[in-house]
C-alpha cells in the first residue's frame, strides 16, 4: 500500500499547507445513531423535504477486523417516500 500512495502522491501532489495523517488512523464517523428514547420531538427543524423515518435495519458489512466499517442500513417511512433521479 506504501508504494501505492507514494506513487499517487507523486503523479496527484497534495495542495499546498495539506498533510496526510496517520497511515492507520480511523476517520470520524460522518453519522451516528443513537438508540430512540421513544419521545417523537425533534430538536431539528422540519423542513418540507425532510422525511422522518425508522431504523429497521443497520448490520456490519465488512469484516470486523477491517478498519472501514461499512454497513447496510435500511430506514422505513411512514409516508410515501419517491426517489429522485439524477437529484444532483
Amino acid at each position: 500500500m506504501s508504494n501505492l500512495f507514494a506513487t499517487l502522491l507523486e503523479l496527484y501532489p497534495l495542495p499546498p499547507g495539506t498533510e496526510l495523517g496517520p497511515e492507520y488512523a480511523l476517520p470520524s464517523p460522518r453519522v451516528v445513531f443513537a438508540p430512540s428514547t421513544g419521545e417523537t420531538a425533534s430538536p431539528v427543524p422540519r423542513l418540507e423535504h425532510h422525511k422522518a423515518g425508522i431504523l429497521t435495519k443497520n448490520a456490519r458489512m465488512t469484516a470486523p477486523d477491517w478498519t472501514q466499517d461499512v454497513r447496510h442500513i435500511v430506514i422505513e417511512f411512514a409516508d410515501g417516500l419517491e426517489w429522485v433521479k439524477d437529484y444532483f
